[in-house]
């Protein structure tokens, strides 16, 4: 025969049991879909710029002169990067930088450079 102390006890832990199945369940859902992105994504673009002496805004005419283009280096961060000019390179020679993405063949963006 139960008491009215132990049914009120169970009543406890029960609630204890269900509000912590809660919390943790709301916590680690939260985890998950802060984490779940880092953990699963793939290698970052391989970006690179190039200097080039015309002017060009697509893929395939990009394609079309990277062979003449100057590869200064890769972009390892999406914002506010600097790449050191190789030795001997005269900027003057150059018209235009363009951001090529060398993983997935993609053009990025270009811009004039003003002498």
């Amino acid at each position: 025969m139960t008491t009215w102390f132990g049914k009120k006890a169970w009543r406890g832990v029960i609630f204890g049991g269900v509000v912590g199945l809660g919390i943790g369940g709301v916590a680690g859902f939260g985890l998950g879909v802060y984490f779940l992105p880092i953990l699963t994504a793939g290698p970052s673009p391989d970006y690179r710029l190039y200097l080039t002496l015309q002017f060009v805004d697509a893929g395939a005419a990009f394609m079309a002169i990277k062979s003449a283009a100057r590869q200064i280096g890769p972009i390892e961060t999406f914002e506010n990067f600097a790449l050191d000019l190789p030795p001997g390179l005269d900027l003057d020679d150059y018209q235009v930088v363009v951001i090529w993405c060398e993983a997935f063949q993609q053009f990025i963006t270009a811009a004039k450079l003003e002498n």
